[in-house]
């Protein structure tokens, strides 16, 4: 995998990452919501808005240093796509399943 590719599904992989967090945002805010002394769980946090933006800035930060490298460039693809790949198994999770 070259560089550029590398860096595309990085970017990609952080992009859809950094929207899930988002996503979390908002329901998290939408329990506040639901009426005084109504408040997410510290699972909930964790999963809706914690790991999510882990993986994102892990990722950029992965990018940033395989690109200051100049080398190693298969790795950070690797890694870029089991992120991406792993988006479908956590959005079972995030949903309740199905």
């Amino acid at each position: 995998m070259g560089r550029r590719s590398a860096n595309i599904v990085a970017a990609i992989a952080t992009a859809l990452w950094f929207a899930i967090f988002a996503m979390g945002r908002d329901l998290s805010y939408s329990v506040y919501e639901q009426g005084p002394g109504i408040f997410p769980s510290s699972g909930q946090l964790d999963g809706y808005m914690v790991a999510p933006l882990v993986v994102a800035f892990g990722i950029a930060i992965a990018a940033w240093c395989f690109n200051a490298a100049q080398r190693w460039y298969w790795l950070l693809g690797t890694l870029a796509a089991v992120t991406l790949v792993s988006i479908i198994p956590y959005m079972l999770g995030y949903s309740g399943g199905v």
